[in-house]
């Protein structure tokens, strides 16, 4: 193998190929693959976003064509390595959504020079590993579950939707129970996970109440957060949204009122909450922690 300081970004081919719905990778030099084509008896040129069926470098049945890539810079390499493979299939079964997974072979066995070219990047396996395309596929289908589950839907195993009794249903057929029983736009859903600025933890999402120096009950619905600059929690409540940044101490528990109005919507949508239901379980919120309030100071629930 050369000396890998000395191989120009335009000297090396990538070399993508799924087996089973795993996608692999490859960083092989142009000789490299001269030489496996000889090998192989595979008579073919190299273009750049070249696909064809040549069972190489994986043979058998259930693995796909192979997809060639060819680069001008080692910025155009690490965005190879550093971006996941779409989805080999129009419209896939949630099965094959779960079983995604794209990653670098690093291995050495073909003659790659994968693993030594992502050292020279200061790229790590992690750093090009992933269990979701470029599509979103796996969030949109955790998150669309998540909304059956909250609207009770009886139709869809949500507690375990890639591999439980609804693991061959197809993607576009759980967008349109989706959008059935939320009533909500699946294609609004979609630019929000594509586009949203925040990443929120929904399963430790919950409703709360804070009780105020002059013993007023404020209820929020509290949902944790992660951006590149910080980590938090949003506090939203029947018209507000107020935010409290990790390591940042505040008047109110519950942080600094924020005119970032469009985290109530993204919520909202990623939960497939109608907002009547929210406010109907807000106020559930408010009168349950009353309750137990005026229980705490001796008193009986008037109401």
């Amino acid at each position: 193998m050369n000396n890998i300081a000395e191989i120009l970004p335009a000297d090396i081919v990538g070399v993508a190929q799924a087996h089973c719905g795993h996608y692999y990778r490859w960083l092989f030099t142009k000789e490299a693959i001269v030489s496996q084509f000889d090998e192989n008896d595979i008579g073919l040129e190299i273009e750049n976003k070249l696909v064809e069926d040549i069972l190489w470098p994986m043979g058998g049945s259930n693995s796909s064509a192979t997809g060639f890539t060819l680069f001008n810079s080692d910025d155009d390499v690490k965005k190879y390595l550093t971006t996941p493979e779409l989805i080999d299939y129009e419209d896939p079964m949630l099965v094959d959504i779960g079983e995604y997974m794209c990653d670098p072979c690093i291995d050495g066995d073909d003659g790659d020079i994968t693993l030594p070219y992502m050292e020279k990047l200061g790229l790590s396996y992690d750093d090009c590993s992933f269990i979701e395309d470029c599509e979103k596929y796996h969030t949109l289908t955790e998150i669309m579950a998540l909304a059956l589950e909250n609207c009770n839907c009886m139709d869809f195993d949500f507690l375990n939707p890639f591999y439980g009794q609804n693991s061959d249903m197809r993607f576009s057929e759980l967008c349109e129970l989706y959008e059935q029983k939320t009533g909500s736009s699946f294609k609004e859903l979609k630019r929000i996970v594509m586009e949203k600025k925040y990443d929120y933890d929904l399963k430790m999402s919950e409703y709360t109440c804070f009780c105020t120096s002059n013993f007023s009950i404020i209820q929020f619905f509290k949902v944790p957060f992660s951006s590149d600059e910080c980590t938090g929690t949003f506090y939203i409540n029947e018209d507000q949204v107020f935010k409290a940044i990790d390591g940042v101490d505040y008047y109110y528990a519950y942080g600094e009122n924020t005119d970032e109005d469009f985290v109530r919507t993204e919520v909202l949508a990623l939960l497939g909450k109608a907002e009547k239901l929210f406010l109907k379980e807000l106020k559930r919120c408010y009168e349950k922690n009353y309750e137990d309030f005026v229980k705490s100071c001796g008193g009986e629930n008037e109401n």
